[in-house]
């Protein structure tokens, strides 16, 4: 697989099109899909549907027998035009921050008074988030240490992604008890 990496996102009525590829109909109203945040909400619909096409992929594959993902799951990054490990990292770090942002979504803001259950459910939610964040900041970490191209700063960012990360998980385990 080889990848061209063009430095501008797609525009919206391209996305729409893709979108239906994967069987997704987006109402294409008059500036709908202009500006941005729209571009941004399209981009993140049609990672949506491609993951959910490689869920299914998988099940597929689990069905005839496969087991192992890992070298199918590194074709992610090849995809994303991804150079070298720093990237890598990078990438898995973008992707990890999206994820705890949509994990939080989730969870909410605890405005709501829960049931007992659902208390639970949210310290847990939490904790999940939290770890989420930890994780991004470790990758974030990871890439700094692994660029050898890093200066000072880079190095004292990485050192400071670290300690955030031990505090985000020193609040998950607090959100747990």
């Amino acid at each position: 697989m080889t990848t061209t990496q063009t430095g501008r996102p797609l525009n919206g009525d391209r996305m729409v099109v893709l979108l239906k590829e994967f069987g997704i109909e987006v109402e294409n109203a008059p500036g709908r899909t202009a500006g941005a945040m729209a571009a941004v909400q399209l981009a993140y619909a049609l990672l949506g549907a491609a993951e959910r096409n490689a869920i299914d992929a998988e099940q597929a594959a689990i069905a005839a027998g496969s087991e192992d993902f890992g070298p199918a799951a590194h074709s992610r990054a090849v995809a994303a035009g991804v150079r070298s490990e720093v990237e890598e990292f990078a990438l898995a770090e973008w992707q990890v921050t999206r994820l705890t942002q949509a994990l939080g979504r989730l969870v909410g803001d605890g405005s709501e008074q829960p049931d007992e259950e659902g208390v639970v459910a949210n310290r847990l939610g939490r904790a999940i988030e939290l770890t989420g964040a930890a994780l991004a900041a470790l990758l974030s970490a990871a890439a700094s240490v692994r660029d050898t191209q890093r200066d000072d700063d880079d190095s004292r960012a990485a050192a400071a992604d670290m300690l955030d990360a031990m505090r985000a998980l020193d609040r998950a385990q607090t959100a747990l008890h």
